[in-house]
């Protein structure tokens, strides 16, 4: 299979007593498979803004000082290995770097980056071992109180408006989040509360990733927002691939409860 040099995701293959290295933004991640047991050993001590990516199958690199390891067993390990990935497992409040407003009637598309998990899965049919965050983000809580809310992820953003000025980096995935300000006066965007669990996680050939679009539409005398999910058109026009499901199917009335709070 050929690669692109930004592509960590895929099929792989180690025989028994190999291992293999793959360095994706802030993660090291190092599997090795042996005749009854996997052993997967990572460590994320890189900025959440590293691009590199490196991929050695097979490798002699030694375990990183510090690295966690866990054993996972199997009555027959098969060479056959595929990383994957998905979206994060809680939502992300995003928060532009700087605030941004929109004018009352004015629509915008701004590109916003979230963390990816790293899925590990061995044998055909393919059995998941584990699933490792690629950068552990911070918790924040988004609600209107510290009784009504939850625990989020925080992420900070540019929030580009333009695609090609966004920085592609191999543990984020790309949203392309559509704001309808249908509302009379300006609309301050501060934040936005990402429904990463209920987003399905896609690839490009060039090694974009890529998710869902969302919908965010204020309506006049409306305090929060309607949210719509939407496909994932491909950025460059090509094929998208697809990594994961959502984790989460979309329901009305949560929805509702969740986003009438999206904008900070």
């Amino acid at each position: 299979m050929e690669r692109s040099n930004r592509v960590w995701w895929g099929d792989y293959e180690l025989e028994r007593g190999q291992s293999g290295r793959w360095r994706i933004g802030p993660l090291e991640l190092h599997i090795r498979r042996s005749a009854s047991e996997w052993r997967i050993a990572w460590i994320s001590p890189g900025s959440p803004k590293d691009e590199a990516i490196e991929v050695e199958v097979p490798t002699q690199a030694e375990l990183p000082r510090g690295a966690k390891v866990n054993r996972y067993t199997q009555k027959a390990t098969s060479p056959k290995l595929t990383l994957s990935g998905a979206l994060a497992d809680r939502s992300v409040v995003v928060k532009p770097e700087t605030p941004l407003f929109i004018p009352g009637g004015e629509e915008v598309t701004l590109y916003v980056g979230s963390p990816v998990w790293v899925r590990v899965l061995v044998g055909d049919p393919p059995v998941q071992l584990a699933e490792i965050p690629s950068h552990r983000a911070t918790d924040t809580w988004a609600g209107p109180n510290t009784r009504e809310g939850e625990v989020c992820y925080g992420s900070r953003t540019l929030a580009q408006l333009d695609l090609a000025e966004c920085t592609i980096r191999p543990h984020r995935a790309i949203t392309a989040v559509h704001v309808r300000n249908r509302a009379p006066d300006p609309l301050l965007l501060e934040q936005i509360q990402l429904p990463a669990p209920m987003l399905a996680l896609y690839a490009t050939a060039g090694g974009i990733l890529w998710t869902q679009s969302v919908t965010l539409v204020r309506e006049p005398a409306q305090a929060g927002a309607r949210l719509e999910i939407g496909a994932a058109d491909p950025p460059d026009g090509g094929v998208l691939r697809q990594l994961s499901e959502p984790r989460s199917r979309q329901q009305d009335n949560v929805v509702f409860q969740v986003f009438n709070r999206l904008f900070g």
